[in-house]
């Protein structure tokens, strides 16, 4: 039993790291959930950024991963500027995000970085003072942001406040979701804040050229998945996050307990609807189930004592049936959670 949804994710890393030392395979490791939104965290995102820590690489089947979202590959982008100033790709995904900058724009700047790479930005002759206002704002926000990285000690976080200059003036800055991706974005480098940057670039990259799938998943990449997602699939090791009554089973399925036709909440777009007949409970079951025995030799079933808020919560009723009906299924590391 652990704290919350974030003390719960940071035992099941640590438990993976511990694996992997331990001589099992990435891609013979899956942590599964019912959702990847547990109590208003994202916990795919969440996973994914301590793997990180431990330099641990993740598919996640179900759901988009954090260094997939646009403003976290805009802010590696930046990164990638400070410290890999040649790499064009990065030079065109930046440029892209500021005002005034459009096709035209980006292609005469690329031109003049390739052509004259010695040069200050501020000599690039654009026709629009939008454009130019923006290369100047660029060029100011690179120069203070390079003299930071000469610095001793120098973290991710560092980085931020530069950056933000720049993203600030970007038309996605109007988006009503605008202040939640930076929030997000704050939480993900203060996870990653002692990483060392040249290792976390290195990462990052090696997850742009994965590109997996449930039939291929490299050696070195752990998976996390949906249950929904994990049919039909098995791993050696298996730790299923959130055994907790409103997460599994979903809350929905325990409103509609008495329903006579209920919809299970879709994982995504591409997934057929569910719909039950009888008790929506029953499908949630049969999903516990699915996921129990993805596990080849090592199942781990992980919960928590309450939300990030305080309120509380309460081991997944599937546990204690199992426990009810045989004791010795399964290895508790506390009682506690029969005396809730």
């Amino acid at each position: 039993m652990h704290i919350n949804i974030y003390d719960e994710l940071e035992y099941i890393a640590d438990q993976i790291y511990a694996h992997i030392k331990n001589g099992t395979t990435p891609n013979k490791i899956a942590v599964l959930a019912r959702t990847f939104q547990m109590n208003r965290v994202g916990i795919h995102h969440v996973l994914g950024r301590r793997l990180l820590t431990y330099g641990i690489q993740y598919v996640v089947f179900g759901g988009k991963d954090l260094f997939d979202k646009k403003h976290v590959r805009d802010f590696i982008a930046f990164l990638e500027l400070i410290y890999n100033p040649p790499n064009m790709i990065a030079w065109e995904r930046l440029l892209g995000i500021l005002p005034g900058i459009g096709a035209k724009s980006v292609k005469i700047t690329i031109l003049h970085l390739q052509n004259e790479p010695g040069k200050s930005l501020t000599e690039i002759k654009l026709k629009s003072a939008k454009a130019k206002a923006s290369i100047e704002l660029l060029n100011n926000v690179l120069t203070e942001a390079r003299t930071r990285s000469q610095q001793s000690n120098v973290s991710m976080m560092d980085f931020l406040e530069p950056f933000l200059k720049l993203y600030k003036t970007s038309p996605s800055a109007k988006d009503d979701d605008f202040p939640a991706r930076i929030k997000e974005l704050e939480e993900t480098l203060q996870e990653l804040n002692d990483m060392p940057i040249d290792e976390f670039l290195h990462e990052v990259q090696l997850k742009g050229v994965s590109k997996a799938n449930k039939a291929n998943v490299p050696d070195d990449h752990v998976i996390i998945s949906t249950i929904h997602q994990a049919k039909g699939l098995e791993w050696d090791v298996v730790h299923i996050a959130g055994c907790n009554e409103d997460i599994l089973p979903h809350y929905r399925s325990i409103v509609g307990e008495n329903a006579v036709a209920e919809p299970v909440e879709r994982e995504n777009k591409d997934e057929s609807d569910i719909m039950i007949r009888s008790n929506p409970i029953e499908e949630e079951r049969r999903l516990f189930y699915v996921a129990v025995t993805r596990a080849k030799k090592i199942l781990k079933l992980t919960m928590s004592e309450m939300t990030p808020w305080g309120a509380p919560l309460y081991p997944s009723r599937f546990i204690m049936e199992v426990h009810e009906t045989d004791p010795n299924m399964f290895e508790f590391d506390s009682i506690d959670i029969f005396s809730m």
